[in-house]
């Protein structure tokens, strides 16, 4: 008898402790989660730009939308046509830059143009490439309900 007094004493000390209170333990600042901060990489220095010279009679060439002949970059052999932005008028290039290894035209209006060989995976080889870009206003990306997405 004594055995199942004290386990029915254990029991209901048990369920007291353990059982929820009315009152619920708010903390006082909801716990921020820990930040990580990503490494602070320096933006490469512009390299200066350099004059274009002229293509010499035995060097691939690529044709720019205003008809001048310039040589390809980096080494690549044989490309396609810039393929500039047909509602954007054509700016002159102003001279050559390097940054990180890879040659680039730079335009009057900061556009760039380079050729590259990339893997081409419906040729299932690597291929001169020609890329350019054009500078542009940084725009705002919006979520589902309209609001910016922030990025860190």
């Amino acid at each position: 008898m004594r055995a199942l007094l004290a386990l029915l004493i254990v029991a209901a000390a048990a369920t007291w402790f353990c059982w929820p209170s009315s009152e619920v333990a708010v903390p006082a600042q909801p716990p921020t989660p820990p930040t990580v901060q990503p490494p602070v990489q320096a933006l490469p220095e512009a390299a200066a730009l350099t004059p274009v010279e002229p293509a010499r009679p035995d060097e691939p060439t690529i044709r720019m939308p205003d008809g001048t002949q310039v040589p390809l970059l980096n080494g690549v052999r044989q490309a396609a046509a810039p393929g500039w932005d047909p509602a954007r008028p054509y700016a002159p290039i102003i001279g050559k830059q390097t940054l990180k290894g890879i040659e680039y035209y730079v335009h009057a209006d900061g556009s760039t143009t380079t050729t590259i060989m990339a893997w081409r995976t419906d040729l299932k080889r690597l291929d001169g490439t020609t890329r350019v870009a054009h500078p542009q206003a940084a725009q705002t990306v919006v979520d589902d309900q309209n609001q910016p997405v922030r990025r860190n």
